[in-house]
Protein backbone atom coordinates (compact mmCIF):
# COMPACT_ATOMS: atom_id res chain seq x y z
CA UNK A 1 0.00 0.00 0.00
CA UNK A 2 1.48 3.43 -1.17
CA UNK A 3 2.77 5.59 1.70
CA UNK A 4 2.60 9.62 2.02
CA UNK A 5 5.69 10.00 0.07
CA UNK A 6 4.85 12.99 -2.57
CA UNK A 7 4.23 11.37 -5.75
CA UNK A 8 5.28 13.83 -7.52
CA UNK A 9 8.89 13.48 -6.19
CA UNK A 10 11.85 13.19 -8.87
CA UNK A 11 12.82 10.04 -6.87
CA UNK A 12 9.29 8.31 -6.64
CA UNK A 13 8.78 8.94 -10.67
CA UNK A 14 11.91 6.67 -11.03
CA UNK A 15 11.21 3.90 -8.86
CA UNK A 16 8.17 3.41 -10.61
CA UNK A 17 9.12 4.14 -14.35
CA UNK A 18 11.97 1.59 -13.36
CA UNK A 19 9.91 -1.06 -11.48
CA UNK A 20 9.05 -3.44 -13.95
CA UNK A 21 13.14 -3.65 -14.81
CA UNK A 22 13.68 -4.99 -10.99
CA UNK A 23 13.45 -8.03 -9.17
CA UNK A 24 14.13 -10.09 -5.92
CA UNK A 25 16.24 -7.92 -3.79
CA UNK A 26 16.44 -4.41 -5.87
CA UNK A 27 12.55 -4.90 -6.02
CA UNK A 28 12.12 -5.37 -2.13
CA UNK A 29 13.94 -1.94 -1.92
CA UNK A 30 11.76 -0.12 -4.38
CA UNK A 31 8.38 -1.47 -2.34
CA UNK A 32 9.79 -0.13 1.40
CA UNK A 33 10.55 3.60 -0.46
CA UNK A 34 7.33 3.09 -1.96
CA UNK A 35 5.52 2.32 1.06
CA UNK A 36 6.81 4.71 3.30
CA UNK A 37 6.75 8.53 4.78
CA UNK A 38 9.55 10.94 3.60
CA UNK A 39 10.70 11.36 7.19
CA UNK A 40 11.40 8.14 7.50
CA UNK A 41 13.51 7.44 4.70
CA UNK A 42 15.39 11.30 4.82
CA UNK A 43 17.51 10.28 7.54
CA UNK A 44 18.11 6.72 5.46
CA UNK A 45 22.04 5.30 5.13
CA UNK A 46 22.98 2.76 3.33
CA UNK A 47 23.15 0.48 5.97
CA UNK A 48 20.35 0.89 7.43
CA UNK A 49 18.26 0.37 4.31
CA UNK A 50 20.18 -2.65 3.40
CA UNK A 51 19.70 -4.24 6.72
CA UNK A 52 15.94 -3.18 6.77
CA UNK A 53 14.87 -4.84 3.23
CA UNK A 54 17.03 -8.04 3.64
CA UNK A 55 19.38 -6.86 0.97
CA UNK A 56 23.65 -5.46 1.24
CA UNK A 57 24.97 -2.25 0.81
CA UNK A 58 26.20 -3.14 -2.92
CA UNK A 59 22.69 -4.15 -3.74
CA UNK A 60 21.07 -0.68 -2.61
CA UNK A 61 24.17 0.76 -4.62
CA UNK A 62 23.47 -1.08 -7.67
CA UNK A 63 18.99 -0.30 -7.08
CA UNK A 64 20.62 3.34 -7.10
CA UNK A 65 22.33 2.94 -10.49
CA UNK A 66 19.44 1.34 -12.18
CA UNK A 67 17.39 4.56 -11.44
CA UNK A 68 19.81 6.76 -12.96
CA UNK A 69 21.89 7.75 -10.04
CA UNK A 70 25.51 7.43 -9.56
CA UNK A 71 25.12 5.64 -6.26
CA UNK A 72 23.26 5.84 -2.94
CA UNK A 73 24.97 9.90 -2.30
CA UNK A 74 23.28 11.10 -5.11
CA UNK A 75 19.76 9.48 -4.70
CA UNK A 76 19.56 11.08 -1.16
CA UNK A 77 20.52 14.26 -2.02
CA UNK A 78 17.39 13.80 -4.67
CA UNK A 79 15.89 12.96 -1.32
CA UNK A 80 16.23 15.26 0.97
CA UNK A 81 16.15 18.23 -1.18
CA UNK A 82 12.36 16.79 -2.34
CA UNK A 83 13.40 17.71 -6.13
CA UNK A 84 9.97 17.16 -7.82
CA UNK A 85 9.92 15.27 -11.22
CA UNK A 86 9.90 17.47 -14.28
CA UNK A 87 7.29 15.95 -16.01
CA UNK A 88 4.58 15.78 -12.92
CA UNK A 89 2.16 18.10 -13.74
CA UNK A 90 1.68 18.40 -16.98
CA UNK A 91 -2.32 20.29 -18.89
CA UNK A 92 -3.71 18.49 -21.18
CA UNK A 93 -4.59 19.87 -24.85
CA UNK A 94 -7.96 20.95 -24.74
CA UNK A 95 -10.36 22.45 -27.51
CA UNK A 96 -10.63 26.07 -27.53
CA UNK A 97 -6.40 26.38 -26.41
CA UNK A 98 -5.19 29.67 -27.65
CA UNK A 99 -2.11 29.50 -30.07
CA UNK A 100 0.08 30.71 -27.11
CA UNK A 101 -1.32 27.41 -24.65
CA UNK A 102 -1.29 25.30 -27.50
CA UNK A 103 2.85 26.09 -27.85
CA UNK A 104 3.41 25.98 -24.37
CA UNK A 105 1.72 22.65 -23.39
CA UNK A 106 3.29 21.22 -26.22
CA UNK A 107 6.76 22.34 -25.60
CA UNK A 108 6.19 21.16 -22.15
CA UNK A 109 5.16 17.64 -23.81
CA UNK A 110 8.36 17.44 -25.64
CA UNK A 111 10.53 18.30 -22.72
CA UNK A 112 8.58 15.99 -20.57
CA UNK A 113 8.51 12.47 -22.98
CA UNK A 114 12.52 13.63 -23.10
CA UNK A 115 12.48 13.22 -19.58
CA UNK A 116 10.71 10.50 -18.91
CA UNK A 117 12.92 8.33 -21.45
CA UNK A 118 15.91 9.93 -19.83
CA UNK A 119 14.98 8.14 -16.77
CA UNK A 120 13.76 4.98 -18.87
CA UNK A 121 17.23 4.07 -20.41
CA UNK A 122 19.44 1.82 -18.71
CA UNK A 123 22.52 3.00 -18.24
CA UNK A 124 24.53 0.09 -18.43
CA UNK A 125 22.98 -0.68 -22.33
CA UNK A 126 23.29 3.12 -23.08
CA UNK A 127 26.78 2.27 -22.32
CA UNK A 128 26.82 -1.46 -24.31
CA UNK A 129 25.61 0.29 -27.02
CA UNK A 130 27.97 3.16 -27.32
CA UNK A 131 30.90 0.34 -26.94
CA UNK A 132 29.17 -2.06 -30.03
CA UNK A 133 28.84 0.83 -32.36
CA UNK A 134 32.37 1.68 -31.33
CA UNK A 135 33.76 -1.45 -32.32
CA UNK A 136 31.75 -1.86 -35.09
CA UNK A 137 32.98 -1.31 -38.98
CA UNK A 138 29.78 -1.02 -40.27
CA UNK A 139 26.68 0.24 -38.71
CA UNK A 140 22.90 -0.33 -40.15
CA UNK A 141 19.90 1.98 -38.98
CA UNK A 142 16.98 0.29 -40.21
CA UNK A 143 13.42 2.46 -39.78
CA UNK A 144 9.93 1.78 -40.98
CA UNK A 145 7.41 4.53 -41.58
CA UNK A 146 7.73 7.21 -39.70
CA UNK A 147 11.06 6.01 -38.05
CA UNK A 148 12.39 5.73 -41.45
CA UNK A 149 13.42 9.25 -41.67
CA UNK A 150 15.07 8.81 -38.00
CA UNK A 151 17.16 5.93 -39.33
CA UNK A 152 18.32 7.93 -42.01
CA UNK A 153 19.12 10.83 -39.81
CA UNK A 154 20.62 8.45 -37.21
CA UNK A 155 22.92 7.02 -40.06
CA UNK A 156 24.16 10.51 -41.24
CA UNK A 157 24.97 11.61 -37.48
CA UNK A 158 27.09 8.46 -37.34
CA UNK A 159 29.02 9.24 -39.98
CA UNK A 160 29.77 13.07 -38.35
CA UNK A 161 30.82 10.69 -35.70
CA UNK A 162 33.54 8.61 -37.64
CA UNK A 163 30.81 5.75 -37.40
CA UNK A 164 30.62 3.73 -40.96
CA UNK A 165 26.72 3.88 -41.18
CA UNK A 166 23.91 3.48 -43.38
CA UNK A 167 20.26 3.21 -43.45
CA UNK A 168 17.37 1.10 -45.07
CA UNK A 169 13.68 0.96 -44.72
CA UNK A 170 13.17 -1.16 -47.70
CA UNK A 171 12.81 -4.60 -46.28
CA UNK A 172 14.15 -6.01 -49.04
CA UNK A 173 17.11 -3.88 -49.24
CA UNK A 174 17.80 -4.30 -45.55
CA UNK A 175 18.23 -8.21 -45.97
CA UNK A 176 20.58 -7.35 -48.90
CA UNK A 177 22.46 -4.91 -47.14
CA UNK A 178 22.64 -7.31 -43.99
CA UNK A 179 24.50 -9.70 -46.54
CA UNK A 180 27.56 -7.25 -46.36
CA UNK A 181 27.44 -6.93 -42.42
CA UNK A 182 29.61 -9.68 -40.71
CA UNK A 183 30.08 -10.32 -36.97
CA UNK A 184 30.62 -7.29 -34.66
CA UNK A 185 29.16 -5.23 -36.72
CA UNK A 186 25.89 -3.37 -35.03
CA UNK A 187 22.54 -3.52 -36.81
CA UNK A 188 19.94 -0.98 -34.66
CA UNK A 189 16.33 -1.24 -35.32
CA UNK A 190 13.88 2.03 -34.83
CA UNK A 191 10.34 1.13 -34.45
CA UNK A 192 8.39 2.67 -31.49
CA UNK A 193 6.12 -0.35 -30.90
CA UNK A 194 8.59 -2.99 -31.52
CA UNK A 195 6.30 -4.95 -33.45
CA UNK A 196 7.88 -4.71 -36.88
CA UNK A 197 7.96 -8.28 -38.92
CA UNK A 198 10.56 -6.67 -41.35
CA UNK A 199 13.18 -5.20 -38.63
CA UNK A 200 12.11 -8.66 -36.57
CA UNK A 201 13.22 -10.95 -39.50
CA UNK A 202 16.59 -8.85 -39.88
CA UNK A 203 17.59 -8.99 -36.12
CA UNK A 204 16.96 -12.99 -36.34
CA UNK A 205 19.17 -13.16 -39.67
CA UNK A 206 21.78 -10.65 -38.09
CA UNK A 207 21.88 -12.99 -34.81
CA UNK A 208 23.19 -15.83 -36.67
CA UNK A 209 26.60 -13.93 -38.25
CA UNK A 210 26.72 -12.34 -34.79
CA UNK A 211 25.89 -9.28 -35.67
CA UNK A 212 25.08 -7.05 -32.13
CA UNK A 213 21.11 -5.89 -32.66
CA UNK A 214 20.32 -2.61 -30.76
CA UNK A 215 16.15 -1.95 -30.38
CA UNK A 216 15.07 1.11 -29.45
CA UNK A 217 11.72 1.34 -28.67
CA UNK A 218 9.07 2.18 -26.41
CA UNK A 219 7.50 -1.13 -24.70
CA UNK A 220 9.78 -3.74 -23.11
CA UNK A 221 7.82 -6.85 -23.51
CA UNK A 222 7.59 -6.16 -27.24
CA UNK A 223 9.22 -9.07 -29.61
CA UNK A 224 12.00 -7.00 -31.63
CA UNK A 225 13.28 -6.43 -27.71
CA UNK A 226 12.94 -10.01 -27.03
CA UNK A 227 15.42 -10.92 -29.80
CA UNK A 228 17.63 -7.50 -29.48
CA UNK A 229 21.37 -8.01 -27.59
CA UNK A 230 20.73 -4.40 -26.75
CA UNK A 231 17.53 -2.52 -25.76
CA UNK A 232 17.12 1.16 -25.38
CA UNK A 233 13.88 2.22 -24.07
CA UNK A 234 12.06 5.34 -25.00
CA UNK A 235 8.73 6.89 -23.68
CA UNK A 236 5.80 9.09 -24.74
CA UNK A 237 3.17 11.29 -22.62
CA UNK A 238 -0.74 10.02 -22.90
CA UNK A 239 -1.63 12.38 -26.30
CA UNK A 240 -2.52 9.74 -28.68
CA UNK A 241 -2.72 12.26 -31.33
CA UNK A 242 0.85 13.28 -30.51
CA UNK A 243 2.33 9.73 -29.66
CA UNK A 244 3.95 9.49 -33.26
CA UNK A 245 5.95 12.52 -33.29
CA UNK A 246 6.86 12.42 -29.44
CA UNK A 247 8.23 8.69 -30.52
CA UNK A 248 10.60 10.22 -33.24
CA UNK A 249 11.72 12.72 -30.87
CA UNK A 250 12.43 10.39 -28.27
CA UNK A 251 14.44 8.01 -30.78
CA UNK A 252 16.28 11.36 -31.84
CA UNK A 253 17.55 12.09 -28.03
CA UNK A 254 18.55 8.28 -27.93
CA UNK A 255 20.50 8.98 -31.03
CA UNK A 256 22.16 12.21 -29.38
CA UNK A 257 22.65 10.38 -26.29
CA UNK A 258 24.63 7.33 -28.60
CA UNK A 259 26.35 9.78 -31.31
CA UNK A 260 27.85 12.52 -27.99
CA UNK A 261 28.92 9.42 -26.34
CA UNK A 262 30.96 8.21 -29.35
CA UNK A 263 32.15 11.54 -29.97
CA UNK A 264 33.57 11.83 -25.55
CA UNK A 265 35.27 8.65 -26.83
CA UNK A 266 36.72 8.60 -30.45
CA UNK A 267 39.74 6.93 -31.49
CA UNK A 268 42.50 9.05 -33.16
CA UNK A 269 41.42 6.60 -36.30
CA UNK A 270 38.13 8.14 -36.11
CA UNK A 271 39.25 11.70 -35.82
CA UNK A 272 41.36 11.56 -38.91
CA UNK A 273 38.22 9.93 -40.49
CA UNK A 274 35.79 12.70 -39.46
CA UNK A 275 38.19 16.04 -40.40
CA UNK A 276 38.72 14.34 -43.89
CA UNK A 277 35.27 13.90 -44.19
CA UNK A 278 34.53 17.78 -43.51
CA UNK A 279 37.31 18.64 -45.99
CA UNK A 280 35.36 16.84 -48.72
CA UNK A 281 32.03 18.08 -47.19
CA UNK A 282 33.19 21.79 -46.93
CA UNK A 283 33.52 22.19 -51.18
CA UNK A 284 29.54 21.70 -51.08
CA UNK A 285 29.30 24.94 -49.44
CA UNK A 286 29.02 28.52 -51.40
CA UNK A 287 32.04 31.17 -50.84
Amino acid sequence: MPGSVNADLEFIQRIRTRHSMLSGATQRIADYLLESDLDQIKDINVNSLAKITGTSASTVTRFCRILGYEGFSEFKFYINKEILSGYSKTEKLKKGDSASEVKQKVAELIVQSISMTELKIDNDQLEKAITAIQNAETVLFLGMGASSGIAETAAGMMLCSGINSFSSSDPLTQLRKLAYLKKGDVVVGLNSQGKSRDIYDVFAMAKKKGIICISIATFSDSPLVSVADIFLETAIKEEKFMQLSMAMICQLFVIECLQIGLVMGNSENSKEKIQEMLQYTSMKYLK
